[in-house]
């Protein structure tokens, strides 16, 4: 059986700020390259995004597996690349796109659709795309009309455009939804780690096959730090209160609002404080932030869990419904937790059952709530790991996606 994994989306243009390979890999590792004559000068494979990420822990677990990684890579370059890292076959595809105001964005790539022509007159592939709200899995799905349905869409983030015509109140984005329910009929398997698009799919499209699924991370290579070892190397005495969190400093991230209960609870207790990690300078927040008195970690792009296992609690109060909704539970929380520190978010909601999110940390309600929510979170021990390992955990759920696979025949039957 052939796998061949797809993620349906082109690197970010950071890429194309190092025209030499080598001083990309400094900042960014686990990334091989193939030299080329023309801009960019250098083609990357980056073996930690999901495709690869999952595509290396399957083929470790089941070695007959033939797996294949895929991925659209912009207009930059003009024909297929291909590289062979750890047994899997690395490929590249040109990829064009052109946005409509209002409405979104129509991406394709017609080498990597005719490349899946050929793949799939086979009865041995499966083809994973590992999202499934993109405009070119929409455009491949339409043009390809898969007869044998060994398509599986698994959800990353983001939702139906559906969800964008009820939140945000815009009625262009029926356009686009039309044609994300019609390319649903070629899907074999749709693997969501979102609840609510769990209960929207099988309500409205209760004929389509529908599977609840964590992502993960690989708990087995994040070894749990004492919390005394962490603050030791980060120079944070040990009596202070650390609210920790971890991305870019924007509004939609509600970052506003992470800074402006910091400065209510400092008022209050002298002893915490905030530590706002991963941004850039010029992110939308960055200067309030600094002048909050919080302290600014910059991307730095090397390993942060210290300040996972040095955190007394880690915030991600998303107010946006699509992110709250749609965007899953996130790799940063999952470090956390990994790390025994509670989590607040809204986005708890993506959890089994009410006792595991109470064990885990606190679903805000309400921004209004943020700082009680987090004196109540001081108050409090909590041991999270463990969680980590029942539901977030990388290889346990890459062994289900195995299952998925060698079985894929009798769900299409079912």
């Amino acid at each position: 059986m052939k796998i061949i994994n797809i993620l349906p989306h082109i690197p970010a243009d950071v890429i194309y700020k190092y025209t030499s390979p080598e001083e990309f890999i400094k900042r960014f590792p686990y990334t091989k390259f193939i030299e080329i004559e023309t801009f960019p000068y250098w083609v990357g494979f980056f073996q930690k995004d999901w495709h690869c990420l999952w595509g290396k822990y399957i083929k470790n677990l089941a070695s007959d597996l033939e797996i294949e990684c895929w991925r659209p890579y912009g207009d930059k370059i003009d024909k297929v690349y291909e590289k062979k890292i750890d047994g899997i076959l690395n490929r590249v595809f040109p990829s064009s796109s052109f946005n409509i105001k209002k409405i979104g964005s129509i991406n394709k790539s017609p080498l990597m659709l005719e490349y899946l022509k050929n793949e799939m007159k086979s009865e041995r592939v499966v083809v994973h795309f590992y999202g499934s709200h993109n405009p070119l899995i929409t455009w491949i799905l339409l043009k390809l009309k898969p007869q044998r349905n060994k398509i599986i869409l698994q959800h990353l983030g983001w939702g139906f455009s559906w969800f964008e015509f009820i939140y945000r109140k815009n009625p262009l984005k029926l356009i686009p939804y039309f044609f994300e329910k019609k390319v649903l009929k070629y899907v074999g398997l749709y693997l969501t780690a979102s609840k609510v698009e769990e209960k929207f799919l099988k309500k409205k499209f209760p004929k389509l096959r529908c599977e609840f699924f964590y992502n993960g991370i690989d708990i087995e290579k994040t070894p749990l730090i004492p919390k005394c070892e962490a603050r030791k190397r980060l120079n944070i005495p040990l009596h202070k209160k650390v609210v920790l969190y971890v991305g870019r400093y924007y509004s939609t991230k509600n970052v506003g609002q992470i800074i402006k209960t910091f400065i209510e609870l400092k008022l209050k207790d002298n002893d915490i404080e905030l530590f706002l990690v991963g941004g850039y300078e010029n992110d939308e927040l960055y200067q309030q932030a600094v002048d909050s008195g919080a302290n600014v970690i910059l991307r730095q792009d090397k390993p942060i869990t210290d300040y996972f296992a040095a955190a007394d609690v880690y915030l991600m109060p998303i107010n946006d419904p699509m992110h709250r909704d749609f965007a899953g539970f996130g790799i940063a929380p999952m470090e956390a937790l990994a790390q025994n520190t509670p989590v607040i978010s809204p986005n708890l909601i993506h959890f089994e059952n009410h006792n595991d999110i109470v064990d885990l940390g606190i679903r805000s309600e309400s921004i209004s709530t943020l700082a009680d929510d987090i004196n109540l979170i001081f108050n409090k021990e909590y041991n999270t790991r463990h969680y980590i390992k029942k539901y977030l955990n990388l290889k346990k759920n890459s062994k289900k996606l195995i299952d998925f696979y060698r079985h894929i025949d009798e769900i299409l039957n079912k």
